[in-house]
């Protein structure tokens, strides 16, 4: 790798939930559809935010819109999501993959 990347994992829960709350424009709507506390949400959209060194939600009462910085997110986040789903079901469908188990006697 090249650059300053960050290398942390991110947590792509976060990401979905920012997603979902992009996509209803309201933190409790999102919670709704997770079935989380709107609280939990804003901690994870917080969360990814400190993550990313970015504001990626400009809060207006009760609905949110996405920053310059979120409107990015939500096109690549997507996208990732997506990957990261594929790369789940491709693995999941592997025959060699699965839980291995080992004992000692």
């Amino acid at each position: 790798m090249t650059g300053n990347v960050n290398c942390e994992p991110m947590e792509t829960a976060y990401l979905h939930s920012f997603l979902l709350v992009v996509e209803s424009g309201s933190m409790s709507e999102a919670a709704r559809r997770l079935n989380l506390t709107p609280s939990a949400v804003a901690q994870q959209v917080r969360a990814l935010e400190r993550e990313l060194g970015a504001g990626l939600l400009a809060r207006a009462g009760r609905t949110v819109q996405p920053t310059a910085a979120g409107h990015l997110l939500v096109q690549r986040g997507r996208a990732l999501l997506r990957e990261v789903g594929d790369i789940q079901a491709l693995l999941g469908s592997d025959p060699a993959g699965g839980e291995l188990l080992v004992g000692t006697i």
